[in-house]
């Protein structure tokens, strides 16, 4: 059975518990042997932006496929991963990708909506009259759809559609990363406008196990996913930006654990020294409660994490003055 007792988040104003968050964790191997597990990992999830590094994978293995002479930078990658603030460094660097493949913006088909840091969203209000489709914290995924487009020599204005030749390579990768195939029952449509897939829990665990350990993967595959691992380790900002968890953790333990958020309270993390993969996902969407789950999992496995993570893995609940009037924190049994 996978079911036991989910992690609890337990929101503190005062003495007074004001609010729980119940999260379901999994953590195994890339073979698929769980090392340890909260609640249900056999629960299906969409794992939202958690996904992004196999929709990545297969442009990386098809530029070294054909050996294209225009190769991704490192920034390039992890910005095509990434959920970026729309920050100045973030924009630039997806309109060169796009002019590096002679690509036209207007393309993309990401939808527009101001950036995910409020501090940048406000003098993104202030210097322009409505955000474009490249400030979407997607811009660089559906890029690299693009340019993967292009490369196998597909159209640009559908690609998109589940039918497309780059979303069905998507999600072969998908398929290989779970160990099972994906049927339409479990296909639906991210907030950017692309294809989404569902799998079990713990099959999205084992899919970021095989990021740390890559001898279970054909080659190409392997050298894509060590290409995307580094790319990110050196390349931070570009996965997420300024105050953002994503961009700290991957800065601070450099290729050691790669993580990438997901909206509605999923988060992914493969553990190279450790040859393993984690997926949690806070029931009810919070991304406070995935956060300080994921805190207190790194500990649980022995990492030491550095007081710069606090304000992530230990926040505190403050009135708008910036007093401290309670914390948040995993209830212990």
């Amino acid at each position: 059975m996978s079911k036991n007792k989910p992690l609890c988040v337990e929101v503190f104003r005062g003495s007074v518990v004001e609010n729980r968050h119940f999260i379901d964790v999994c953590v195994c191997d890339a073979e698929g042997k769980v090392v340890f597990a909260y609640g249900d990992y056999e629960e299906k999830i969409f794992p939202r932006s958690a996904i992004k590094p196999f929709q990545t994978i297969p442009l990386i293995s098809v530029l070294n496929e054909k050996k294209v002479s225009q190769r991704l930078k490192g920034e390039e990658i992890a910005i095509i991963t990434g959920s970026h603030n729309g920050e100045k460094e973030h924009i630039e660097t997806v309109r060169k990708l796009l002019e590096k493949y002679q690509i036209k913006e207007n393309l993309l088909c990401c939808g527009a909506h101001w950036s995910l840091n409020s501090s940048v969203a406000e003098k993104q209000m202030l210097d322009i009259k409505i955000p474009t489709n490249v400030m979407s914290n997607c811009s660089g995924k559906h890029a690299g759809m693009l340019i993967l487009s292009k490369v196998l020599g597909a159209p640009l204005k559908n690609y998109l559609e589940q039918t497309h030749v780059v979303q069905q390579r998507i999600l072969g990768i998908c398929e290989l990363f779970l160990g099972k195939s994906i049927p339409n029952a479990n296909i639906s449509t991210d907030g950017c406008g692309a294809p989404t897939f569902a799998g079990p829990l713990g099959n999205w665990a084992r899919a970021y196990a095989l990021l740390a350990d890559t001898k279970y993967l054909p080659d190409e595959i392997a050298k894509a996913s060590l290409a995307l691992i580094s790319s990110v380790a050196n390349n931070p900002f570009y996965l997420a930006g300024s105050n953002r968890l994503c961009s700290v953790l991957n800065n601070h333990f450099k290729g050691d654990i790669f993580g990438k958020s997901g909206a509605e309270g999923c988060y992914g993390c493969s553990f190279k020294n450790l040859g393993l993969g984690l997926t949690l996902k806070c029931r009810d969407g919070s991304k406070r409660g995935a956060e300080v789950a994921l805190g207190y999992i790194l500990k649980k496995l022995g990492y030491a994490v550095p007081n710069k993570l606090n304000s992530f893995f230990s926040p505190q609940v403050k009135t708008f003055a910036g007093e401290k009037v309670g914390v948040i924190k995993i209830k212990e049994d």
